[in-house]
């Protein structure tokens, strides 16, 4: 039974402790806003600054990302990158936030939300919170950009890059969170691969990407291939979380030297292969029976099996099997194609461009000796686009997003939901917020009263924001606690800890102590420190 007396009285709940100690633990850690619930781990989040308004015109040099967990401040890896009106990444242009550049950090990176009243010590009193909402199962976690922080923690970046030794041309390596990649030496090609696991390295299973442009010149037929291209250079520029490397070639076609350059970005887990703009030469007379862009993989990945949409577990062995060739045709041309088994999981997306007179699923399983192949010239689970009859001069521009996973033994529902996520980013807002908390200076004699001050604002909408609980905790000793009572007397959430005697507040989202959005109507909040209580009551509306 439960007895509510008004003016200075207490309110007596005959069933308080019934539930009070019952998750005592998990109460004890909630924190003053909400907790991340979010769970995607391995998709960056990639979002234009002219998204986030707040952004915009400021210097990409004042801030520095930190996730807010276990109550305190964690620094996080964050980037903004300089982006042209053409789409072309810079590494230094005017180190101001434009509507074109672009905003990069991974959802590990966030935290909970912190309470307003909570800033890093020797920043500027503004700050922005960056809300990350997965619009798929509505997750969250929150990301915090403080200006002008003073010394800095410092973290290493995602991606750790090896460079070429003298002399030795394109015989890089790159290092994320789950992959090794290696690159051929005098051409750069990408030629190794290998998924990290938390035991080991990994096996490289990757022979080598491979491209083929195939057509007829009057009575000659031609082919480029990757390794036919002429090396000229290769760059790479290391950031905290999206690295870049770049590597030209040159194309000799009777004589007319034509450019090629592709370009990658790596994340923590994956990367972003691609070529944009790239024009396929012109000559009278000249005609082009397919254009081929495919990863082929080497003995190590027997024994794993291949999927798409279309697919469903075809055996690497070596031995070709039939195989459905449909592909998700332009303009919702996004499909996926996998690879997984013991070594883990080779996972790729592409965007399939509006090319040519028809575009297929290509896969070759052979180990018989192709002596006009590249690499190995053996064909383990090598698969990707084949375009037929694309026309001269026509530009391809193409990107191959490609997560490597010590997941093993994946079904056909991973690699569709890697393609459902893809087609739903995560969502970013950018709140502009302000120091509201000034820090109890320490000399200053305590408030002499005891006191819990009226909710604010009372009522208050959780949709629209939290609501602040103050109080004053006068000659008291103890540790505070507060706690949010429904109208049955039973507890709803519970705040105790040492943070409470210095910030004198909390904030309330609306929500219990398993996360649970609670309903509509009348609650009581109490305060207690040692023999103190105090009560008031505040009204939620939705």
């Amino acid at each position: 039974m439960m007895y509510l007396f008004t003016g200075r009285r207490v309110l007596i709940l005959a069933v308080l402790f019934c539930a009070a100690f019952a998750n005592h633990a998990l109460a004890q850690n909630h924190a003053l806003a909400q907790k991340k619930t979010l769970t995607r781990l391995y998709e960056p989040i990639v979002v234009a600054t002219v998204k986030l308004p707040p952004l915009l015109q400021d210097s990409t040099h004042v801030y520095t990302a930190y996730c807010y967990i276990n109550d305190d401040f964690k620094r996080s890896r964050f980037q903004i990158d300089e982006v042209t009106n053409k789409g072309e990444y810079l590494i230094e242009k005017d180190a101001i936030a434009d509507s074109n550049d672009e905003v990069v950090f991974m959802p590990n990176g966030t935290g909970d939300q912190a309470p307003t009243d909570k800033w890093i010590d020797g920043s500027d009193d503004t700050r922005l919170e960056l809300e990350v909402t997965d619009p798929i199962t509505r997750e969250k976690g929150w990301l915090y950009l403080f200006q002008r922080v003073k010394n800095p923690a410092v973290v290493p970046p995602h991606v750790r890059y090896s460079p070429a030794p003298p002399n030795a041309a394109g015989a890089d390596t790159v290092f994320g969170e789950s992959y090794i990649e290696a690159h051929e030496k005098n051409t750069g090609w990408f030629t190794d691969i290998s998924i990290k696991t938390p035991f080991d390295d990994g096996k490289d299973i990757l022979d080598r990407q491979k491209v083929r442009i195939k057509g007829r010149f009057a009575i000659f037929t031609i082919t480029l291939k990757e390794d036919t291209l002429q090396f000229v250079d290769a760059s790479f520029e290391q950031r905290p979380v999206r690295s870049f490397r770049e590597i030209s070639y040159i194309v000799d076609i009777f004589g007319t030297k034509i450019p090629f350059t592709f370009n990658t970005q790596y994340f923590p887990y994956s990367t972003l292969f691609g070529a944009k703009n790239v024009a396929l030469p012109v000559f009278t007379g000249l005609t082009y029976s397919e254009v081929r862009l495919s990863a082929d993989f080497n003995e190590q990945a027997k024994g794993m099996k291949f999927f798409n949409a279309y697919n469903a577990g075809i055996l690497v062995d070596g031995v070709q099997d039939s195989y459905d060739k449909t592909i998700t045709a332009p303009p919702n041309g996004l499909n996926w194609f996998m690879l997984t088994g013991n070594p883990g999981t080779y996972l790729t997306l592409i965007d399939v461009p509006r090319l040519g007179t028809n575009r297929e699923l290509y896969y070759k399983d052979n180990l018989a000796t192709d002596i006009n192949d590249s690499g190995d010239k053996k064909s383990y689970g090598d698969s990707g686009l084949l375009i037929s009859s694309p026309a001269a001069g026509d530009t391809l521009s193409i990107n191959f997003a490609t997560y490597y996973l010590d997941n093993k033994d994946q079904t056909a529902a991973f690699g569709e939901g890697f393609k459902q996520r893809a087609l739903k980013p995560l969502l970013v807002t950018a709140v502009e917020q302000k120091r509201t908390i000034t820090a109890v200076n320490e000399d200053r004699p305590l408030p002499a009263s005891f006191a819990l001050n009226d909710a604010q604002p009372n009522p208050f909408a959780p949709q629209q924001g939290q609501v602040r609980l103050s109080f004053n905790l006068g000659n008291a000793n103890a540790v505070p606690r507060l706690r949010i009572f429904n109208l049955l007397g039973q507890e709803v959430v519970r705040f105790e800890s040492v943070d409470l005697r210095r910030n004198k507040a909390v904030l309330w989202d609306g929500r219990d102590r398993f996360g649970r959005i609670v309903p509509a109507g009348i609650y009581f909040y109490q305060l207690e420190a040692g023999r103190q209580r105090a009560v008031k009551k505040l009204v939620l509306i939705r």
